[in-house]
């Protein structure tokens, strides 16, 4: 009995460190930050002749040289595609863990010599490739598109195979959660931005367009916020005063940051940094955190200790000084359902537990998440906020929040939390749907197909869409659609209940991803995939010209056969008195009856005898007449050679003709 209840106390003991430690986590659904920021990135960067008139200063270099200095010294994995008319170099992935990493990256870059057209479709399709044969599978990929133009190779059959590897590309991305960000160098405003544009939302990423090559860097600080989730601080916007130094405080927060980047743009002359503890850093260390730029001074402190630092600036005074703090946080929140429903009931509470996460850990020291805040926010269908509630302080684990439906509907859920005063926050994404009182659709197909052959001129294009039976429904007989993602541009199509229109095909081919929806917003998605054909003018023409063709083989024939010979001679009799007669009167073709001057027989009057180049014609009516040969009654009657035949409009062979052919052929027929 000792030793049983010894195990028991150990086994209490144990259970009771795990609660209170927070890595007991109750939650069976958890919605979180995704896991650390780290990527896989490809650089994709246009070297055609025009670069050197949108970008003759080559900023694009300073701005790639800012991004990789930002990136955290370790985790991700950088390569690099330069084109023109064709892929220049194409640098598979590797990883980044250090600044001579990151120099002989962009040093590469720089070294390309600029010349030729622009194919975009070729560039991207070489970064897909390396990021499929290179990227580290555990992590999400991105490509950085820096381009000044469309798609521009001087052929229009180059310019089309060019464009079809972009919609392949564009695809590919979309289907792998691949992003693409794009940015057009448009500073002598002629270059037409739709394509860059659409190739950024089509696979939610983002475009930007500059018109000052020396705004490159914003663009690129701002892309490197948006990707790595960072925010930017700034410490200092001023001139340097007569004493030619400015010093500046800042404070690095305790929880939930892996490096910081203080960024000095102006012209310095070298700088200081001070630790929390009062010391220096050394020249050396200084050197090896420093980062400089044609523009820029970086410096990396990495496994930063929290306090406040002091950094001093030394320059020519009155220079225009701008000093940055970026962190690359490890921040990450995870929350969830605290017992979760397929359905939830209407007026009853549904708890959440949220918890801060640092390296991909849960932070079981719930006291370091002192000065953060979290917040439960509630959105409906339509992405409107329904209920909000923050919570200050947390419990031993995690924070807690309480929402109480009060309609039936669905409902979405996030949480995050923030250092209001160090500018440092994360959020989940959406946590699984609340359905309260309702269940949501379901989806019949993963994938609907369409092919679309675009005519020109007045040929109606069915480029319609029916979803009607895409998706069904517990309760609604009829769903609701929307888009949620598309290859088009939004006013490329239309949607009108359940029937999708490409109105303009500005790619060739590509998908849409569908929401259907019931009455209280609860969805599922499916795919809609496009191609199509362009059938164009040229293709018309064709068309038209083998018509034209097929006649003239119509034609022809006709004419060939209306003209063969007579093998041989025939006689025509009236089978009324006075019993005229006639001999054949032509040596070819049709030979007709009014012609042979044999008097009324009663017959049509525009009834022929047809050669056929044999040894048989063949006498033809447009109405049915007798022959007493066969029996019957036809319109075309087969005249064999040395037999006399009746023919006549009547049964009784009181009126009509006997007629008789003589082949001079030898054969049997």
């Amino acid at each position: 009995m000792g030793m049983k209840r010894k195990l028991q106390k150990c086994m209490l003991v144990i259970l009771a460190v795990l609660l209170i430690g927070g890595l007991v986590f109750p939650l069976t659904a958890v919605a979180e930050t995704r896991q650390m920021n780290r990527y896989n990135v490809v650089f994709v960067t246009d070297a055609s002749g025009s670069m050197t008139e949108t970008d003759p200063e080559k900023n694009r270099f300073e701005a790639i040289d800012l991004f990789a200095a930002m990136l955290a010294n370790g985790g991700n994995y950088v390569g690099n595609v330069v084109f023109a008319d064709d892929i220049v170099i194409q640098r598979p992935l590797k990883e980044i863990t250090n600044k001579g990493d990151k120099k002989a990256m962009t040093d590469d870059l720089k070294s390309q010599a600029v010349n030729g057209w622009t194919n975009i479709g070729s560039g991207l399709q070489a970064a897909l490739r390396l990021l499929e044969s290179d990227g580290n599978p555990d992590l999400p990929s991105i490509i950085i598109l820096l381009t000044d133009g469309n798609t521009e190779l001087g052929q229009d059959d180059l310019n089309k195979k060019s464009l079809e590897q972009k919609e392949d590309a564009m695809e590919t991305a979309r289907q792998k959660g691949i992003k693409i960000y794009t940015i057009s160098l448009n500073k002598n405003n002629t270059a037409n931005s739709n394509e860059l544009k659409q190739i950024a939302k089509a696979t939610g990423g983002e475009f930007r367009e500059v018109t000052e090559s020396s705004d490159l860097q914003s663009v690129f600080d701002l892309y490197y916020q948006m990707i790595y989730s960072t925010q930017s601080t700034q410490l200092v916007d001023e001139q340097v005063p007569a004493s030619g130094v400015i010093s500046r405080d800042f404070s690095v927060v305790e929880l939930g940051v892996e490096e910081v980047n203080i960024v000095i743009f102006g012209d310095v002359k070298d700088c200081q940094l001070t630790k929390p503890d009062k010391s220096v850093v050394s020249p050396n260390d200084m050197q090896d955190m420093l980062y400089n730029g044609a523009s820029f001074t970086l410096l990396k402190i990495t496994n930063p200790v929290n306090g406040t630092w002091n950094l001093t600036v030394n320059a020519e005074p009155g220079t225009l000084i701008k000093i940055f703090k970026i962190y690359n946080a490890n921040l990450q929140v995870a929350a969830g359902i605290d017992e979760p429903k397929d359905n939830y009931p209407k007026d009853e509470p549904i708890g959440f537990t949220a918890q801060i996460k640092e390296n991909d850990v849960v932070v079981s020291d719930t006291a370091r998440y002192q000065g953060y805040q979290a917040t439960l926010a509630i959105t409906d269908y339509e992405g409107k906020e329904v209920f909000t509630q923050t919570c200050d302080s947390a419990q031993a684990d995690g924070y807690h929040f309480e929402f109480t439906p009060k309609d039936y509907g669905a409902y979405y859920a996030r949480v995050s939390v923030k250092n209001e005063q160090e500018n440092l926050q994360a959020e989940t994404a959406d946590i699984d749907p609340m359905n309260v009182g309702n269940t949501p659709p379901t989806a019949v197909v993963d994938v609907m197909e369409k092919h679309v052959n675009i005519w020109p001129f007045l040929i109606e294009t069915d480029a319609s869409i029916d979803m009607s039976g895409a998706a069904t429904d517990k309760e609604d007989p009829v769903l609701n659609y929307r888009v949620q993602s598309s290859s088009w541009l939004e006013e490329d199509y239309t949607l009108d209940g359940a029937t999708l229109t490409i109105d303009n095909f500005s790619v060739s081919k590509g998908s849409f991803t569908i929401e259907a929806y019931d009455s209280f917003g609860a969805y599922c998605t499916f795919d809609v995939r496009v191609t199509s054909t362009n059938i164009g003018l040229v293709a018309m023409i064709l068309i038209l010209a083998g018509g034209l063709l097929a006649v003239a083989i119509i034609v022809f024939l006709f004419w060939w056969y209306k003209n063969k010979k007579f093998m041989g001679q025939f006689e025509v009799e009236n089978l009324a008195p006075p019993y005229q007669r006639a001999v054949q009167q032509k040596n070819r073709g049709q030979l007709k009856l009014r012609m042979m001057q044999i008097g009324p027989t009663g017959l049509d009057k525009d009834a022929y005898v047809q050669a056929t180049g044999k040894n048989f014609v063949y006498f033809v009516s447009k109405k049915p007449v007798y022959n007493d040969y066969t029996g019957t009654k036809s319109k075309k009657i087969k005249i064999e050679s040395s037999i006399d035949i009746k023919i006549s409009p009547t049964e009784d062979y009181q009126t009509g003709i006997r007629v008789r052919f003589e082949s001079l052929l030898n054969n049997p027929f």
